[in-house]
């Protein structure tokens, strides 16, 4: 194989108000690829870099820990870095298109990855064997959803065999096949639903999607009918084990009350539903592991509308409920005045996310074509801290020498006054006002050459900031706790 030389620079404090918490820089030697690169929710970073050119050669993975001192390099096999290739063949831009397509490599704090039949503990670098008979690979469950978690490798569906698979179940036709990461036992089991106040008509079938996952649980969602006036929207939340007990649940309503819900892209269950832009569209809950609390948003608009597929989006609205599902305070923000909303939209055209952020503060960001509103939100009492409205230009994907990463496939946000030479993805161009280090950096950075930004948000508020710059091949990454 050949051999790769990396080049390290340790980890190093800044005392500079608007400089970075922490530096680290990976180096790649002239011709080497960057073929995929993760963040773990605690700060770890993964890399893998190498060249791909003939078979059984074998791809490195590096990590750098989340102090961002230098941790484990370890080989992962040729035939499992790719995977079962879809073309069938090497192909440098088969192979990339297929590593774009695979999931659940990184668990949520880092402490496994799983490439094709390996699993690697996260902690040092150690290797095990995953491979199993087809029929053994779910087990009897037919998988709708499938996860890696920080314990287990689980599957979410009805039971093999069924007729009819589409993503909506019968009640109580839910299953879950979860395999431990330490020892590769399993459990199978119907998970048992608990009775939820629904508001459904008789005999209708129940949807569910998969929420978020952890590292001792996971959610199902399900919703109520949302009532005619477009108004009111319940989430109702059960969480399980990896040995699929209920271990809790919780009802989340939003009232709008003079104001109607309406449906965007949310980072949450659209993506599970082939953009239908259903009830699950209409907003997405997220969860402070930190804390326990929940916060439910989304988009209001001015009049109700059957399908709540397109209309005239006039706000945010953001719903904090306790651990226990009571409410703590719920606000709306305006986006009125805005030229970018002034008239009607589509769902797909308007999307919605969350970032935590530190010192009890989360950013709420809107976009829709080259135009992102930004909220700083305080989460003690939902006040707007501050709210900015960014007018950008896109730059269509570029062809990086990084191979098979996110950062390759991006449409590129750039302001060229503001930030000249400097291109981000959505992240970046968000965390850009939601942290005033970040924002001092790039703006006060000059530089001669292109620069490309992505960044990633951590359960404790912390941002790292990765900078590629390809003229030096080099990976810059900044944290800012």
């Amino acid at each position: 194989m050949k051999k790769i030389v990396f080049t390290f620079v340790t980890l190093f404090l800044i005392t500079n108000l608007f400089a970075q918490d922490k530096e680290y820089t990976f180096s790649l030697e002239n011709g080497n690829k960057l073929y995929w690169h993760d963040i773990s929710q605690d700060g770890a970073i993964f890399i893998t870099p190498g060249v791909i050119k003939i078979k059984n050669s074998n791809i490195e993975l590096h990590k750098i820990n989340s102090d961002f001192t230098k941790g484990f390099v370890t080989e992962i096999a040729y035939d499992d870095f790719i995977g079962k290739n879809p073309l069938g063949n090497h192909d440098p831009d088969a192979i990339k298109n297929h590593l774009n397509d695979i999931r659940d490599r990184l668990s949520e704090n880092g402490k496994y990855l799983k490439w094709g039949t390996t699993l690697i503990n996260g902690n040092d670098g150690s290797q095990k064997k995953y491979s199993f008979g087809k029929d053994k690979i779910t087990g009897n469950v037919n998988d709708i959803f499938r996860f890696l978690s920080d314990t287990h490798y689980t599957y979410i569906g009805p039971k093999k065999g069924r007729k009819n698979q589409k993503k909506k179940y019968d009640n109580g036709d839910i299953y879950i096949f979860s395999r431990s990461n330490a020892d590769l036992t399993t459990i199978e089991k119907q998970l048992i639903q608990p009775q939820l106040p629904l508001n459904k008509e008789k005999g209708e079938v129940t949807e569910w999607y998969l929420g978020e996952q952890f590292e001792n649980h996971f959610n199902l969602v399900t919703k109520d009918n949302v009532n005619e006036q477009r108004t009111i929207d319940t989430n109702h939340l059960v969480s399980y084990n990896y040995t699929g007990e209920s271990i809790n649940t919780v009802s989340l309503t939003v009232n709008l009350e003079k104001h109607h819900l309406i449906a965007s892209e949310n980072n949450g269950a659209s993506v599970f539903h082939d953009h239908n832009y259903g009830s699950f569209s209409l907003n997405n809950v997220y969860t402070d592991i930190t804390t326990g609390n929940y916060y439910v948003y989304g988009l209001y608009s001015d009049r109700p509308k059957k399908k709540m597929i397109s209309g005239k989006y006039l706000g945010v609205y953001v719903f904090k409920f306790d651990a226990k599902g009571k409410l703590v305070w719920k606000n709306k923000y305006s986006m009125e005045g805005s030229k970018a909303f002034k008239g009607s939209l589509k769902a797909s055209q308007v999307r919605i996310d969350h970032y935590k952020l530190s010192n009890a503060q989360l950013g709420i960001v809107v976009d829709t074509e080259e135009t992102s509103i930004i909220y700083n939100i305080n989460t003690t009492n939902g006040e707007q801290i501050k709210k900015d409205e960014v007018n950008y230009k896109t730059k269509k994907a570029i062809a990086l020498p990084y191979e098979a990463t996110a950062i390759n496939i991006e449409r590129f946000k750039y302001l060229k006054k503001e930030f000249p030479k400097k291109y981000f993805n959505a992240e970046a161009l968000s965390v850009i006002y939601l942290n005033a280090k970040i924002y001092e950096y790039l703006k006060n950075k000059n530089v001669d050459h292109k620069l490309f930004y992505s960044a990633k948000t951590l359960a404790n508020g912390s941002v790292i900031l990765v900078e590629f710059d390809i003229e030096n091949r080099k990976l810059n990454f900044y944290k800012y706790d």
